[in-house]
């Protein structure tokens, strides 16, 4: 008999989505009743700097900046030469690791970046309208 293995979910936000997230109030909670089984929100390191220099700014993006750096995430670092490409490294690893029962997402906003996303396999969960998840 095979032994159950819960499935993981590991969800990857890129910047943007941290500051849209914070600004515009999102419930990231919702993620919980929409995929099934463990859920890790996590980032990369160059977004981590990047909301750190953002968060320098006297403006509401660097007011959320301030916020969404003291969200508990888990922080994955790979050798790249920015914050996107970064992005696409992790995701792309950990999606060849999904015979293991994981499940990688990247949330972002960002057009080019949801095109390098689709172009590797990468499934996109951004947020439209009111709050509403929307799964590419």
């Amino acid at each position: 008999m095979k032994p159950f293995i819960r499935k993981r979910n590991i969800l990857i936000a890129d910047t943007n989505f941290l500051i849209y997230a914070v600004i515009n109030k999102i419930d990231l909670t919702q993620l919980y009743d929409i995929l099934e089984g463990a859920i890790i929100i996590a980032t990369t390191w160059k977004v981590k700097k990047e909301l750190e220099n953002m968060a320098k700014r006297k403006t509401k993006e660097g007011t959320a900046a301030v916020i969404a750096n003291k969200m508990e995430l888990t922080v994955f670092k790979e050798k790249s030469r920015d914050a996107d490409e970064e992005i696409i490294n992790v995701a792309y690893g950990l999606k060849a690791k999904e015979e293991n029962e994981i499940n990688v997402y990247l949330l972002t906003h960002d057009k080019k970046l949801i095109k390098k996303a689709k172009e590797k396999g990468i499934n996109v969960i951004l947020i439209k309208g009111k709050g509403k998840v929307d799964f590419l």
